[in-house]
């Protein structure tokens, strides 16, 4: 049984992991004027999503934290104790962060952060 709680854990930690985007925003100040897509794609990763307006590209970019999984109760029991808080309270908190860069007629213009 108690493995199975074990095997339980690391299967939701593959999960969470196969979540995770290439893209790490530091990246960003790499990006300079006049860049074409390929060359952005090269530095920060194929984008989350893309809109096209006429000449005007948008390219999304989202980051999320790594989860922080504490119990409910905030307990720092050692880790046999504090499972049955993972698996039935546990609270996630995650924070993400978007992006957008924006191309006209191909060419890097300007990239920022969204709120």
């Amino acid at each position: 049984m108690k493995m199975m709680k074990y095997i339980s854990i690391v299967v939701a930690l593959i999960l969470i992991a196969g979540c995770a985007t290439s893209f790490r925003p530091w990246n960003l100040s790499k990006i300079e004027p006049g860049m074409d897509k390929g060359q952005v794609v090269d530095i920060l990763g194929n984008p989350s999503s893309a809109k096209q307006d006429g000449t005007v590209e948008y390219l999304h970019y989202t980051y999320s934290d790594e989860p922080i999984i504490t119990p409910i109760d905030g307990s720092t029991q050692n880790f046999d104790q504090q499972y049955p808080f993972f698996e039935e309270r546990a609270e996630k908190q995650m924070k993400s962060y978007h992006y957008v860069v924006k191309l006209q007629d191909g060419k890097v213009v300007s990239y920022e952060e969204m709120n």
